[in-house]
């Protein structure tokens, strides 16, 4: 059976590219972040349909960056440009902005990294709880009711942690240094977002 993505795309390096390929103001090229979100959608589908809602939300933010950043056009290549040019159009905060995609594919990063880390060090626990202290700390508050009651459901789908140990396992070295990586990248888009009083936006 083929490996999720994850591998390919850390020995490729795109969380370590989107922490250093930086523009003058350290903002993050668009493409590399793009990427790195898309390398965690083959590691939810391992957690089958369970992970369906926050999977689905990772895929249809980065079609909605992609749209844009495939024009060519020189806003769109830094993450950051893309916010400014939308608070400028006041549209920063619309329900279907490229802002809006930003935090929330953040916010989903967000949960993987504390989801990898927690099954790699809590060995005791089991993928259930693992799933639902990462959602706790990080999407819980940014849900509303509707977003909240479908993650309920999707919890009672969660399989057994063997099932994704092995897994994880063959990944180790991978995913060591996806956690490590991409935790101070995340970290400047929140600082960034919050810088502009957009980091507080919830969904229904």
């Amino acid at each position: 059976m083929a490996q999720p993505a994850l591998v390919p795309a850390v020995q490729q390096a795109p969380v370590e590219a989107a922490a250093t390929s930086k523009s003058m103001e350290g903002d993050i090229l668009s493409n590399y972040f793009i990427e790195t979100c898309r390398t965690v959608v083959p590691v939810l589908d391992k957690l089958g349909p369970s992970m369906a809602v926050i999977r689905s939300d990772i895929e249809g933010n980065i079609q909605r960056l992609e749209e844009i950043c495939g024009s060519g056009k020189s806003e769109y290549k830094f993450l950051y440009e893309i916010v400014r040019k939308e608070v400028a159009e006041g549209t920063a905060k619309k329900p279907l902005s490229c802002t809006r995609a930003i935090l929330w594919l953040t916010r989903a990063m967000d949960f993987t990294v504390v989801l990898l880390r927690d099954l790699s060090e809590q060995s005791e626990w089991s993928l259930k709880q693992a799933v639902e202290h990462a959602y706790n700390i990080t999407l819980k508050r940014w849900h509303g009711w509707i977003s909240a009651a479908a993650y309920k459901v999707g919890l009672k789908l969660v399989p057994e942690r063997e099932k994704f140990s092995g897994l994880l396992g063959d990944m180790k070295g991978d995913v060591e240094k996806f956690i490590s990586a991409l935790p101070p990248v995340l970290q400047r888009i929140h600082m960034f977002l919050r810088s502009l009083r957009l980091n507080g936006m919830k969904s229904s």
